[in-house]
């Protein structure tokens, strides 16, 4: 049996696999259930970003699982065919089916979160100057920082997390005060995801 994931779950940039695809690549920063595999198609949630290197691409088919995409650089165009078309640059996002034919004209780094049928999720985009703070005032769900550019820190239940360029912390929050603190000049992707866990929660009584 795969260990279970235990939370605030912490992947620092130099432990972060890459992947390769016809397009460009790709970071695997988080992946739900513990042994699921995106290959093999059998995760509740994935958390990844992607760069794409090539003028115009599709989108791999993932029947059963809404997709959040978020630009951190550069631009492109997503074609929904049947439904609608939306152009994309630094800091703005689109939700879509994931069993949606969908083509991308244009070069960025996205970040991508992936999510299951009974779970729910968001993207902010910010960038905050050093020495500023921000209450983070998410309950009951998951929360999620990945820093794409600059340094911060984060304190929960008097409990810091120092965090560079390009690492990634999900915490588990419930009725928690949490602060997230930049301490350079920081470009931030904030993520909440709500479902999960009564997921795990149910997963762990069948154990």
């Amino acid at each position: 049996m795969e260990s279970a994931i235990t939370f605030p779950y912490i992947l620092k940039a130099k432990d972060q696999a890459k992947s390769f695809w016809s397009g460009g690549s790709s970071r695997q920063l988080f992946i739900y259930p513990a042994g699921a595999t995106y290959a093999q198609r059998n995760f509740q949630c994935r958390i990844s970003t992607a760069s794409t290197e090539i003028e115009t691409s599709t989108f791999t088919p993932l029947p059963g699982i809404q997709r959040h995409i978020l630009v951190l650089d550069g631009a492109f165009r997503l074609e929904h065919e049947q439904h609608y078309s939306k152009e994309l640059k630094k800091g703005e996002g689109d939700v879509f089916a994931g069993d949606w034919k969908t083509n991308c004209r244009g070069q960025a780094t996205d970040f991508n979160l992936m999510l299951g049928t009974g779970l729910n999720g968001k993207l902010v985009y910010r960038e905050i100057p050093e020495g500023h703070s921000v209450i983070i005032d998410a309950k009951d769900c998951f929360f999620g920082c990945y820093i794409y550019k600059g340094a911060a820190n984060i304190t929960i239940n008097k409990n810091s997390i120092d965090l560079e360029k390009h690492d990634f912390v999900l915490l588990k929050l419930n009725r928690e005060q949490c602060y997230f603190r930049a301490t350079t000049n920081c470009e931030v992707v904030m993520l909440e995801v709500s479902g999960l866990n009564t997921i795990i929660h149910s997963e762990q009584e069948h154990e």
